[in-house]
């Protein structure tokens, strides 16, 4: 196996960052090359000064430490562009080409930054899925679980969005562009079936479609 001598020709911080590009001579019998890689403080492995020499398994923590880094600016760039869960920045990062662990500790660099702010996503996702797409609670709570967003690590906040989502009028929303016929003795067990799919529980089915049935279905029907 070919022994290279690995060595720090340069350390450069750029003003008023926390970026540091680092360019390493590499010398072995194939010859010698210069790498530079660009770190974000936070996945510096260690100091460096101009001629500390490292071992290969040193310089490979410099690597995995600038890709990183680079998975961190892509992260940001997603940001600005829309609201992701953790897991659906991670996902998206290990598309663009990065380790997963690149992509891991990058996502949480910027939780940690504040950049990536899962619980104000959920919320928002919430809000949404309820006023917009007229989901109940349960399918809302399947809905945050797909999208990846630890339900349990916000669970305070879950509760409180969740008492202040108004499903009574997302289900009477839904209940009033049924047809007169689901409302019939025939269809009305496929009527609550999708109800339920869409998230509402059955007891609050029943008080909505007695609500807006037509008069001669009959309250008794539900």
């Amino acid at each position: 196996m070919e022994k290279i001598e690995i060595t720090v020709k340069s350390v450069k911080k750029r003003e008023g960052t926390d970026r540091y590009t680092i360019c390493f001579t590499l010398c072995g019998d194939g010859g010698t090359e210069e790498q530079s890689h660009v770190l974000l403080g936070a996945f510096l492995p260690f100091e460096v000064a101009v001629g500390d020499r490292l071992c290969a398994e040193e310089y490979e923590e410099f690597v995995r430490g600038a890709e990183s880094s680079a998975a961190a600016y892509k992260g940001a760039d997603l940001l600005d562009l829309g609201d992701h869960s953790q897991k659906m920045l991670c996902d998206k990062l290990r598309r663009k080409g990065f380790s997963a662990e690149a992509a891991e500790r990058a996502c949480s660099y910027l939780a940690k930054k504040g950049m990536l702010r899962e619980g104000d996503y959920m919320v928002r996702c919430m809000e949404y899925l309820c006023t917009k797409k007229r989901y109940g609670p349960m399918r809302i709570r399947a809905e945050l679980i797909r999208k990846g967003i630890r339900v349990s690590r916000y669970a305070e906040i879950y509760e409180q969005t969740m008492q202040s989502l108004d499903f009574e009028e997302a289900l009477q929303k839904r209940v009033s562009q049924l047809r007169p016929t689901a409302f019939s003795a025939q269809q009305r067990q496929k009527t609550i079936a999708a109800l339920q799919r869409c998230g509402f529980p059955l007891p609050m089915i029943r008080r909505a479609l007695a609500d807006c049935a037509p008069q001669d279905a009959g309250e008794d029907d539900f």
